[in-house]
């Protein structure tokens, strides 16, 4: 997952048309050997922080403000205040309390040197009263934070405090969060934003809201003063120290459900129907799952009750061939039924069934199609699909999981299966049909991330 900070520096260098004066900031010179650190004012924050910042506001309550200012021009802004748990006592085993202060917010502009951000965090930690012997800051999952630039300044990593409590029971995805337009919002952000998190209130003004489970923030440290201060102070929480983690990687799903699992992952860059996949410009490696049921062997009798004219029926066909070219062009995965008679016409070599005689090992771009059955990634129903893979061999996929001979019981309590014609089933609802279970999407990340490195290793310049 892409920063959001990075998302809207990227968006305003490109879209910004300047004021009055034009593109002013082009004659600012960016040099970072001289650029200034110094405190500012709330007014001047707030400008850059309201624009740039993740939740698009200053705190409550801030006791410090400093900017980079690159010819008198201010270019990021850092800013300081209370730490929202010292009055609770809880920085008191560790000795913290009335010596640690909070980075509550921090952003730079589109035009500012690539290394401002990390010169205005060393220095301004510098400028601030010596009394604030422990500084502290706060990484978001739903920024798609990691803390990169804590890490780059020699911050200390601990995770999630909470994580951290015996005697709280934590774990991955125990926190709240909103999926509005695209944008995730935490418990507090709502509140600030919309005055509420009830989804009866919410969905009168925005009926495509999504709730949505997310991880605890991550924390970082770091220390300043006298060595020894610095070395107490440290050792503190030494048990609690961890590895830097490392960003996830951004996957890219074509055709998928509005309602689709791939949502619930903040990592994915998810396609739908009111997106359009066919405006889809990037370069990476993709799943794609295009609509199916006019290349199916009842492909006749699909829209047989549907007010559907033919046109309509080949833009719809013509979708599967769209995600072809793209898997093609850019590796990665293309989803269809085993019998779909998209594999036929488009003379894919299927290497499950060993057609290797007929077609090959591989077709000219490389690709081949492996058949599973998805009720081995946790599917409610045997459900067999061919899966056409551009960018590796056979040899180098991911592990499959082995025949899973368990019962699949749905939560109404049913045995299911796709059209119901089997003995002591019940047809599969059309959610059911088309969801794509967590376990097979774990499988498409490992593959994606295989199909990426090998390219990159292909084309080590791009």
């Amino acid at each position: 997952m892409i920063a959001h900070q990075k998302i809207v520096r990227d968006r305003v260098a490109l879209t910004k048309s300047g004021d009055l004066f034009g593109k002013w900031w082009q004659g600012v010179d960016t040099d970072i050997s001289k650029a200034v650190v110094r405190e500012t004012d709330s007014s001047t924050a707030r400008t850059i922080i309201e624009e740039y910042e993740w939740l698009g506001c200053l705190a409550a309550i801030n006791w410090y403000y400093y900017g980079i200012f690159f010819d008198g021009v201010c270019g990021g802004i850092v800013v300081y205040g209370p730490e929202y748990i010292e009055n609770l006592g809880r920085w008191d085993k560790y000795g913290y309390t009335g010596k640690i202060i909070l980075l509550n917010r921090g952003a730079c502009v589109h035009w500012a040197h690539p290394h401002s951000a990390s010169k205005l965090i060393r220095q301004s930690m510098k400028l601030l009263p010596n009394k604030y012997e422990v500084v502290t800051a706060t990484v978001d999952d739903l920024a798609g934070e990691i803390g990169t630039i804590y890490q780059a300044c020699g911050f200390d990593y601990v995770g999630s405090m909470r994580d951290a409590n015996p005697n709280v029971n934590s774990y991955k995805g125990d926190r709240d969060a909103w999926m509005i337009n695209g944008k995730l919002y935490g418990s507090r952000a709502m509140r600030q934003k919309f005055g509420t998190t009830k989804m009866e209130v919410l969905k009168s003004k925005f009926p495509d809201i999504r709730h949505v489970k997310q991880n605890s923030k991550g924390r970082y440290f770091a220390f300043r003063g006298s060595k020894k201060a610095v070395r107490e102070n440290r050792s503190a929480i030494q048990h609690l120290l961890k590895t830097y983690p490392k960003r996830q990687p951004k996957y890219t799903a074509l055709y998928v459900r509005k309602d689709s699992d791939y949502k619930d992952r903040t990592n994915w860059d998810c396609w739908d129907s009111n997106r359009d996949a066919l405006k889809y410009k990037g370069k990476e490696p993709v799943v794609a799952h295009p609509p199916c049921r006019l290349w199916g062997n009842l492909s006749h009798l699909a829209c047989r009750d549907l007010e559907i004219t033919e046109e309509q029926k080949a833009k719809e066909k013509s979708l599967a061939v769209h995600s072809l070219k793209v898997v093609r062009e850019n590796g990665g995965i293309l989803e269809h039924p085993s019998k779909s008679k998209l594999f036929q016409e488009f003379r894919i070599p299927d290497l499950t069934e060993q057609q290797l005689d007929l077609f090959g090992a591989a077709d000219e771009w490389g690709g081949f199609s492996i058949e599973i059955d998805q009720y081995d990634f946790g599917h409610i129903a045997h459900k067999m699909t061919k899966l056409y893979i551009c960018g590796l061999d056979r040899d180098e996929l991911p592990e499959l999981p082995p025949k899973d001979k368990s019962i699949h019981i749905c939560e109404k309590g049913h045995r299911r299966s796709i059209c119901g014609n089997i003995k002591g089933t019940v047809r599969c609802t059309q959610k059911q049909r088309e969801y794509t279970p967590d376990a097979l999407i774990d499988w498409f990340e490992k593959t994606l991330n295989k199909i990426g490195n090998k390219k990159n290793l292909d084309n080590p310049l791009t």
